[in-house]
């Protein structure tokens, strides 16, 4: 149960994080690198807090 709650974190993390950079004009490449950049410490920090 909380894997799912973790992964509907982080994806709407990352959605929302796409969509502001796309709105702003940002290219669609260097938004994808952006919110994977963005969500590497939040995937981090939440395996270390489940361990």
């Amino acid at each position: 149960m909380i894997n799912l709650l973790d992964m509907i974190l982080v994806l709407s993390r990352a959605g929302a994080t796409i969509s502001v950079l796309l709105l702003r004009k940002i290219d669609k490449e260097d938004t994808l690198k952006v919110s994977s950049l963005i969500n590497v410490p939040t995937v981090f920090s939440l395996e270390l807090l489940r361990t």
